[in-house]
């Protein structure tokens, strides 16, 4: 366990200046030594992903071993383009209609190519999404797709744009169809929004990637583009303002 000291991801938004430091778990049942605990506590504080006091004792948990629905995996992609909240709508899945809980998210998705249901009109927002299927939600969103198609389509492209631009760096225990934990999840968004963004421009019959990783062009990400935050790391140490902010 750290004491004093901790290393903290460090969040400040643009045209603000906001600083966070909670020298205690958020989350009764993420430990801050988990791999997955950077994570979670950034995107919780960006109201990305979120817990609640499933059990009514007053505690919040995040339940990072449970498994998540493909509804909900579609409302985190929303959240990361900057988009909190979504009209309920009607979708072009059939199982989706107006009056579920997702279908703004859902038809947000389908209307970007970012989801595409199973095929049969229907998307099975009820269903625990699986890993591949996480991974090409996000790498769509990060503009990934045509390299992702070119480097051998769904899944195996995804996955080897994802493992070639970091966004499955550190990730323990996910494998092709097994379903994905909130952890897992957790740890591939958070690694997403960082990702340098992606286009492709094409001259004729010529293709060209242009990634936006601050060499070529300006750096670029979902974090700066559609959250306006930047993301840091640094050493908090104790002292009388950090002390004060710990007990409130």
């Amino acid at each position: 366990m750290r004491n004093l000291k901790k290393v903290v991801a460090l969040v400040a938004v643009f045209a603000m200046l906001v600083s966070s430091v909670a020298f205690g778990q958020t989350f009764s049942d993420v430990a801050d030594d988990a791999n997955y605990y950077e994570a979670i506590e950034m995107l919780n504080g960006l109201n990305i992903l979120t817990g609640d006091d499933q059990d009514g004792d007053g505690v919040m948990d995040f339940r990072p071993e449970d498994t998540i629905t493909r509804a909900e995996v579609a409302a985190v992609i929303s959240r990361i383009q900057g988009i909190n909240s979504a009209a309920q709508t009607d979708t072009v899945f059939t199982d989706v209609t107006a009056s579920h809980w997702a279908s703004g998210y859902v038809a947000q998705a389908a209307g970007q190519g970012i989801v595409n249901g199973y095929g049969d009109g229907n998307f099975g927002p009820e269903d625990n999404v699986l890993y591949e299927q996480v991974v090409k939600m996000l790498m769509v969103t990060l503009g990934y797709e045509p390299f992702a198609v070119d480097n051998g389509g769904y899944p195996s492209g995804y996955l080897t744009a994802a493992s070639r631009y970091g966004v499955t760096e550190g990730l323990i225990g996910a494998n092709v169809g097994v379903e994905a934990t909130r952890g897992q999840v957790a740890q591939l968004v958070y690694k997403a929004v960082d990702t340098a963004l992606m286009d492709r421009y094409t001259y004729g019959s010529e293709a060209e990637y242009v990634i936006y990783d601050g060499v070529n062009r300006s750096y670029m990400s979902l974090l700066t583009r559609d959250l306006g935050v930047k993301k840091g790391s640094g050493i908090v140490t104790a002292n009388a303002l950090s002390t004060a902010n710990a007990a409130l």
